[in-house]
């Protein structure tokens, strides 16, 4: 997905709003309010997908959502409506943790993680590190997290310490 929008592949996934906008991809954007306690939805229809993402959530979190709802349209699921909880990672639907790994890797690929934090000359990551690295992806310190566990820099109960913090 990333060589498809032309992103390089440790490279800083730009604004997806107007990266998606772009050419005739098929995909509409519809950023606005959604009921309280859901981030997202995805449908298509007549070969048109609209993803949609709750304009009352942070700038952070709309990036991820928007990163998630096309990954459902990345991956050809069908129509549906994400609660928060879905995209906090509470959910074994396997099409939900797909486009949940969708967004995570398109956002902050392991790859370009590893490298950044390997120029930051840090030796362990903590609570700064993880500030730095969501500043630098432009995710929330809470995906930042996860994509060091993902990539094998934080035990299970380092992340569960973080994540109590959030």
């Amino acid at each position: 997905a990333r060589a498809l929008f032309r992103i390089a592949p440790a490279g800083h996934a730009p604004d997806l709003v107007r990266l998606l906008d772009q050419g005739d991809r098929g995909i509409a954007v519809c950023v606005l309010p959604l009921p309280a306690g859901i981030a997202g939805a995805f449908c298509k229809r007549d070969g048109q997908s609209f993803l949609f993402v709750n304009r009352d959530e942070s700038a952070a979190r709309q990036r991820f959502t928007l990163a998630h709802e096309l990954g459902h349209h990345w991956h050809g699921h069908a129509a549906v409506v994400d609660p928060d909880s879905v995209l906090a990672g509470q959910t074994r639907d396997p099409r939900e943790v797909q486009a949940n790994a969708f967004a995570a890797e398109f956002l902050v690929p392991r790859q370009a993680l590893l490298e950044w934090t390997e120029a930051q000359s840090v030796t362990k990551v903590d609570l700064e590190l993880l500030v730095r690295a969501a500043n630098h992806f432009a995710v929330s310190t809470q995906v930042a997290c996860f994509r060091y566990s993902d990539a094998g820099r934080l035990k299970p109960q380092q992340v569960k310490d973080f994540k109590a913090g959030f």
